[in-house]
């Protein structure tokens, strides 16, 4: 039970102070003005501010250790996994839904498909170059029971309409890259259900994005900006020394490299480009919800310099940061990502019957999205966690 806190439902956009919310069986029971049943437990809510379990909508779980631990501690309750070896996110999905292993809910899309040969091992490629070679790569996805069609960058138009039309058939949904020989005003008018990080749209003229994109708010496209990955490769913003790194094991950051060395290792020409280009993402973040499009919130963590559910919060802030309100921000990680992912009777919200994933924090973060960061409590399928067992969370697989 959480006691005396102020509930912020941002589907509903409810905000309710001095209400306590009871979960039972993993399960929300009750909210409000509540009894508190005989012998409950759970944690002091007083001053603070209760938001539903973020998703983050764009991770890669490809590393041998997935740290699925950390998303909970950071009150990352669900991902979205882009790209990575299925069958070992399959086992991890099963050990958490098992309860042997703390971690967040996962969907995942398998291999995805693309016209050209991974260059990343960790990333597996179907490559296709015609349309039933398009066609047998959405069956074999379909048959090994991925929940989506993750599309890259590479593939030609043909192939690309033949995927779209088969997932249709089998009613798969198809998220990604914008194809570079595809034209946006096609992936909206096939519906691919989600367009991440804004590639290829650099140099559009305004007008025809903004066309597009009301087109794409009435075809129920989402998009997906990952400012967080523009910031780190454009404009070098990464902060070597954030101690949040001290909980991603050295193994994994021994490919980090050092970012000061690559930024000076890019071209004058890059250099020069790039604090344009950012704002080019944010100016499109913005113009997005100015024409009624549902933006998802991912941080396309298991990049380096990534922290697993912690930079989820530093995605919140750039979507304020490039014109959502905190609200609007919140929803992106919470109602919106529920309502995608044909969840929101499940998930999304502090609502009766929902599962009892939750995030208290200190601050309240329609004041400052920032607040985020301040996490005083999680509860994930109703066990809670605050203080020391936030900290073993994140410390989970032998780290200091």
């Amino acid at each position: 039970m959480i006691r005396d806190v102020t509930v912020i439902n941002p589907g509903s956009s409810l905000v309710a102070a001095h209400w306590s919310v009871l979960m039972f069986s993993g399960k929300i029971q009750a909210r409000g003005v509540i009894a508190e049943p005989l012998g409950a437990t759970g944690l002091n809510g007083t001053g603070r501010f209760l938001i539903p379990g973020l998703w983050d909508m764009h991770v890669h779980l490809w590393n041998a250790e997935n740290l699925p631990s950390m998303y909970v501690a950071y009150g990352v309750t669900g991902v979205r996994d882009m790209g990575g070896s299925f069958e070992r996110t399959v086992a991890l999905r099963r050990a958490i839904e098992d309860r042997t292993v703390v971690g967040p809910h996962i969907l995942t899309s398998g291999p995805g498909i693309d016209g050209r040969k991974s260059d990343d091992a960790r990333l597996p490629i179907l490559t296709v170059s015609t349309p039933d070679e398009a066609r047998r790569a959405v069956d074999e996805i379909h048959d090994m029971g991925a929940d989506f069609v993750k599309v890259f960058t590479g593939l030609e138009l043909e192939p690309y309409v033949a995927m779209m039309e088969r997932a249709r058939q089998l009613r798969i949904p198809v998220a990604g890259h914008l194809p570079a020989k595809v034209r946006l005003e096609d992936v909206v008018e096939l519906k691919q259900a989600s367009v991440e990080h804004f590639f290829g749209l650099e140099r559009v003229r305004e007008a025809r994005l903004r066309k597009a994109f009301v087109e794409a708010a009435g075809n129920g496209v989402r998009f997906v900006p990952t400012l967080t990955m523009h910031k780190r490769t454009l404009l070098l913003g990464i902060v070597a020394t954030d101690p949040r790194f001290g909980f991603v094991p050295e193994e994994l950051k021994k490919d980090w490299g050092d970012p000061v060395k690559d930024w000076a290792g890019t071209t004058a020409e890059f250099k020069e480009k790039a604090p344009r280009t950012y704002v080019r993402y944010q100016e499109m973040t913005r113009w997005l919800k100015e024409s009624g499009v549902s933006i998802l919130a991912g941080s396309d963590t298991g990049d380096p310099w990534t922290v697993p559910g912690g930079s989820l919060h530093d995605e919140l802030a750039l979507l304020v940061e490039a014109g959502l309100s905190p609200m609007e921000a919140l929803r992106g990680a919470t109602s919106e990502a529920a309502r995608f992912n044909k969840l929101e009777g499940m998930f999304g919200g502090i609502g009766l019957g929902l599962a009892a994933d939750v995030v208290l924090l200190e601050g309240d973060p329609l004041r400052d999205i920032g607040n985020v960061r301040k996490v005083a409590g999680v509860c994930w399928r109703g066990r809670c966690w605050d203080g020391d067992g936030l900290e073993k969370l994140k410390r989970v697989g032998g780290r200091k």
